[in-house]
């Protein structure tokens, strides 16, 4: 059994869970033949803000690729290096990993420290999982911010694109549609939402995206 945990964050965009939150995604007692994926990430990963888990993009992208979604292990708040623990913990034998994580790192973390470590993660993921395409998403921020160091986060998908030995999904002109966030103090199965994480909506434009660039 895979524990979700959620941690606090400040100005990432992400909450204090409660231990509710941290549901676990039942082992899987077989393996259909098929298109099997496993989901590692943040917040996004775990399903903030989607209303119902059924909306969130990792399980939306599952039925569109009629693949049986064996994992996804989400950390909200999470930076790569924290990933790197949780990936022994996933579900083997996947043939897709989706890596999403970033979007913490872009305001801890140097353009040179999270190449680094997210290096790292892809080598982990690598080796848990040596046979399954591994799709890496970009961050779920704004194209116009800027880090602590005074980059955009254009900088930083560069380096996920570069680390990725597999197709990679830029999040950040979904981001920019208002629509796909909020609103704030909505009620959904992982308490109540705010403005920047990915609604219904913004799962779905999430999923989409990945679904056209990577065909199951």
């Amino acid at each position: 059994m895979i524990l979700l945990f959620c941690v606090a964050v400040v100005t990432t965009g992400c909450i204090d869970l409660p231990p509710k939150a941290a549901a676990a995604t039942p082992t899987p007692t077989h393996r259909p033949p098929g298109k099997s994926v496993v989901f590692i990430g943040d917040s996004l990963t775990v399903g903030l803000y989607a209303s119902t888990i059924d909306t969130t993009f990792a399980s939306l992208l599952a039925v569109r690729w009629k693949a049986t979604l064996l994992d996804r292990v989400g950390v909200a708040g999470v930076q790569a290096d924290g990933l790197r623990a949780a990936v022994q913990t996933m579900e083997p034998d996947a043939t897709d990993t989706v890596v999403e994580v970033g979007t913490n790192d872009f305001v801890k973390l140097s353009p040179e420290e999270f190449s680094l470590s997210y290096r790292a993660l892809i080598t982990a993921v690598k080796r848990r999982e040596p046979h399954a395409q591994i799709v890496c998403l970009g961050l779920w921020r704004s194209a116009t911010e800027r880090s602590p160091t005074g980059q955009g986060p254009d900088v930083y998908d560069a380096l996920i694109q570069a680390a990725c030995p597999g197709p990679f999904i830029p999040l950040l002109g979904l981001f920019m549609i208002p629509s796909n966030r909020g609103p704030a103090n909505q009620e959904t199965f992982r308490g109540l939402s705010d403005a920047f994480h990915p609604n219904d909506r913004g799962h779905d434009a999430i999923a989409s995206a990945i679904a056209a660039e990577v065909k199951p």
